[in-house]
């Protein structure tokens, strides 16, 4: 490898000058080291990766490198030793970006040009299974559940790819065309690609891309994206208020229904809160209000055990303990006075106690008779 000798003042002075038209410039921060893309050459990329190196050295005015443009100067020229360096430069990034198992195969090549015809030779010839399999994943290319943005992205990626393998022909007489044979075949090529946009949008889009094909003329493929973007930020914003609502409704629903299971709740926990008691071990009263220990009333058909209650019409009101008019606390008994279920008096209980009371009355040598009591006591009992 030969080691170009350092260059004089004025030549220094003239490259700093003319540095941004000079494609054997070598800037400072350019280094060996540096690598043309971010995603390595595998051997099945090569019409994408070969874009981006394109670019990435037309960038840096060294594209003539390897398309021949920037020829090796002769023996006896002074910048032949500038050439070489850059030609070591431009080798070194295209090495770079090789993948490291195919890097080995291409590393004695002798300049950047061969190194990028060999490349080419090998792996960028055979474009008609590539353009198969392009057209094919185009044919059955639908929207999906992408977004408009993300569908279209793939979309037009397929189109670059088929361009770039066919290499469309551009008209080259300029302004003295007269027949403007290309502006038409652009105008058909972009009107196949507004309707391959269509056929693979979803069908929620069938009314905006009715109108849209309703259109006289048609749409540019741009202004088509735009109106079914739009469409689709205001059905997110519609569906967002739809979503807020049924959120509100779900939970003032789930709020009525914890309210509902918390009545519930509080009224099976007074059920189970219910009086047993301890003498006969049934629900429903308590060891003081039991028939089996204050007696059974009349109107009780149940078995019935030793004691029974005489006279005794309501067994809600045996063993309550109400307050005498002294504070204390006792037994409120029942009195032949106690209304029946339809609130009248039994005239019969009231007889019997009259019968009581004048033979206590006999006995204990007091004045009354019997005429006297029937009259005080004379008069419907209901």
């Amino acid at each position: 490898m030969e080691i170009p000798p350092p260059a004089s003042t004025s030549t220094t002075a003239e490259l700093e000058s003319g540095a941004h038209v000079d494609p054997m410039y070598v800037g400072s921060s350019d280094s060996p080291a540096m690598a043309l893309v971010t995603v390595p050459f595998n051997g099945a990329n090569f019409l994408g990766w070969s874009t981006s190196v394109k670019m990435s050295l037309g960038s840096k005015l060294k594209l003539g490198f390897i398309d021949g443009t920037c020829a090796k100067p002769s023996a006896d020229s002074r910048d032949l030793q500038r050439w070489i360096r850059a030609d070591y430069m431009v080798r070194c990034w295209l090495l770079n970006s090789l993948a490291p198992e195919l890097c080995q195969s291409f590393i004695y090549t002798k300049s950047a040009k061969e190194l990028w015809d060999e490349i080419s030779e090998r792996f960028g010839q055979s474009n008609g299974p590539l353009i198969y399999q392009t057209q094919r994943d185009l044919a059955s290319f639908t929207q999906g559940s992408a977004s408009i943005a993300t569908y279209y992205s793939r979309l037009k990626r397929f189109w670059d790819e088929l361009s770039s393998l066919n290499e469309i022909p551009t008209y080259t007489c300029g302004s003295s065309c007269t027949c403007r044979i290309a502006e038409r075949f652009l105008a058909i090529d972009s009107r196949n690609r507004l309707m391959q946009f269509l056929m693979g949008l979803d069908d929620l889009y069938d009314t905006v891309r009715s109108s849209i094909l309703s259109m006289d003329p048609l749409p540019t493929i741009n202004k088509a994206f735009y109106i079914l973007q739009q469409v689709e930020q205001q059905k997110q914003i519609t569906s967002m208020n739809i979503t807020d609502n049924s959120i509100a409704l779900l939970a003032t629903k789930q709020g009525n229904k914890r309210g509902i299971v918390a009545s519930t709740d509080n009224r099976k926990g007074r059920g189970l809160s219910k009086k047993r008691c301890d003498h006969c071990k049934e629900d429903g009263h308590s060891i003081d209000q039991c028939f089996e220990i204050i007696g059974y009333p009349d109107w009780y058909k149940g078995k019935k055990g030793k004691k029974q209650l005489f006279g005794s019409k309501f067994a809600a009101q045996a063993g309550t303990r109400t307050p005498s008019p002294m504070g204390e606390t006792r037994e409120a008994s029942l009195t032949p006075f106690d209304m029946d279920e339809k609130g009248a008096i039994d005239p019969n209980l009231v007889s019997a106690v009259c019968q009581q009371l004048m033979k206590m009355f006999e006995k204990s040598g007091t004045g009354i008779n019997n005429s006297s009591i029937n009259n005080s006591f004379a008069g419907p009992f209901n």
